[in-house]
């Protein structure tokens, strides 16, 4: 017999000596029961949970009628194929659920020849809607009840699959969160009990309930993606975003209606969807109840959403271009005019705002919001950074929404609102100065003219930076050239007087 002898280098050896010991003595933490027997919830159906909610949820559809001029369906095919014409490769289109210009989900039927529909009622909405109370009181998107310029639809219908169709009353809408308020009449509704958006967490399971394509109700399942998404640009220049993102599917139709939790409470309203075909891609987004609860509150009370404005034209901190102090959390102020209300406190260009009534504000949406929560007339302690010293100011807030309407008169631009850009109710864009376009009537002089979300750089030659200036350099009666950024882009538009 043959004998093979190995020697191991000694390192080698060692080696060996030292690994086998530690192998030996690692154990790790394994549940070999399969997840049917593991110690959590077991579900084999959501149907008795969402039991309540296919009763309070309903289809809604909004119609209007023609009067003898472009219809809402034609004037949103012109807006829709401009919109794709210009939208090359970016991600995120916004082509699904909703727009800037709410747009409508169904389209207008064929029309015999010679047969132009005047007089007529034609739909241009389509969409869902929840109850939340049993007197008839529902939730909807006002991106539902719009036409594609924003006019209230002049019938909305509301079917319950249970009950039947219902005409709706509207309380009222508010554009800056796309929240709508209806009314229908009876009583023993069913309805959704609401829970606290404010402790979903990423992984919470939801289900979207609604009416997608109109095919009646359909509920899909998910989880939260994500809370607090801003800045998606979603909803237009000046709103208010702070969606729940879920992977449930949305598609058109669902616009309106419930985010469900897995106990089945209302959570949100689903109002959009990011995909570049128009179908659903997992990344939808829903309004916050809690949101959404306080915004029907103020319908319901004043039938309309009253917020406070603090008058400051602002921005978040950048330490790297501006030499901002180290470890400060708050946001800049850019201006501050002396006959708004944070001027007249004694806040200037300059100061860092660190906090609001004691609660710290990190950024500008976060500003945006906290003073939003207020209503005019409101005092509020605003504490800033000046010189490297901390000083506080009360500050008694105005009303939002009177500084962003253009005054009607020959010298200003009727049925266009406008906004200083990066004012506190500005949320759109990466300008600096001028005046952005938030909303454009459908019946002004100037509606195929300008855009929602273009800015105003100049009027005559004069550059404008606010409400005043643009009056001021408008020649009445007479042509009128504006320098307009749109997308990045600079052009002139030219006025004739109307």
């Amino acid at each position: 017999m043959v004998r093979i002898r190995f020697r191991l280098p000694l390192a080698v050896a060692a080696l060996v000596w030292v690994v086998v010991p530690l192998a030996a003595s690692v154990s790790f933490d394994v549940d070999s029961r399969p997840v049917y027997e593991a110690e959590t919830h077991r579900f084999t159906s959501y149907a008795d949970i969402l039991e309540p909610a296919v009763g309070a949820v309903g289809l809604v559809r909004a119609e209007s009628v023609r009067r003898g001029e472009a219809s809402d369906n034609e004037l949103f095919d012109e807006l829709f194929r401009r919109f794709h014409d210009n939208d090359g490769d970016n991600d995120g289109d916004n082509d699904g659920e909703n727009d800037s210009n709410g747009n409508s989900e169904e389209t207008e039927p064929p029309r015999p020849e010679g047969d132009d529909n005047r007089g007529r009622p034609i739909p241009h909405g389509i969409g869902s809607g929840v109850l939340i109370s049993s007197d008839g009181l529902m939730l909807t998107n006002n991106h539902v009840i719009s036409s594609a310029r924003g006019r209230l639809a002049d019938t909305v219908r509301v079917t319950l699959e249970e009950l039947g169709d219902f005409e709706a009353r509207v309380i009222g809408r508010d554009r800056r969160t796309d929240i709508a308020l209806l009314k229908l009449e009876g009583e023993n509704f069913p309805h959704l009990r609401m829970a606290d958006s404010d402790l979903l967490r990423i992984g919470d399971i939801v289900f979207a309930v609604g009416n997608p394509l109109g095919l009646g109700q359909t509920s899909t399942m998910g989880i939260v993606s994500a809370t607090g998404r801003t800045d998606l640009g979603l909803l237009g220049a000046g709103s208010f975003e702070d969606f729940i993102q879920t992977d449930a599917a949305i598609n058109r139709g669902n616009s309106g209606g419930a985010l469900v939790d897995a106990a089945g409470r209302l959570i949100g309203i689903n109002t959009a969807i990011f995909s570049r075909s128009g179908g659903n891609i997992g990344i939808g987004f829903a309004v916050p109840i809690n949101m959404a609860r306080q915004i029907a509150r103020e319908l319901l009370d004043h039938g309309e959403v009253r917020r406070g404005f603090l008058g400051v034209s602002i921005r978040n901190l950048d330490t790297a271009l501006r030499g901002d102090p180290a470890g400060v959390s708050g946001v800049v102020v850019e201006r501050a005019d002396t006959d708004l209300p944070a001027g007249e406190a004694g806040i200037r260009r300059g100061d860092i705002i660190l906090a609001i009534d004691g609660h710290r504000v990190a950024d500008v949406n976060e500003l945006r919001f906290r003073i939003a929560g207020y209503r005019p007339g409101a005092r509020v302690e605003v504490r800033y950074l000046r010189d490297g010293g901390e000083e506080t100011a009360t500050v008694e807030l105005s009303s939002l929404d009177p500084p962003l309407s253009a005054a009607v008169s020959p010298r200003s631009l009727p049925g266009i609102e406008l906004m200083p850009v990066g004012g506190e109710g500005d949320a759109g864009g990466d300008d600096s100065e001028g005046l952005r376009i938030v909303r454009v009537e459908r019946d002004s002089p100037y509606a195929a003219l300008l855009d929602e979300g273009a800015v105003i750089l100049e009027v005559n030659d004069r550059k404008v930076s606010s409400q005043a200036e643009v009056a001021e350099a408008l020649r009445p009666r007479a042509s009128n050239t504006l320098r307009v950024r749109v997308n990045g882009d600079t052009g002139y538009v030219t006025l004739e007087p109307r």
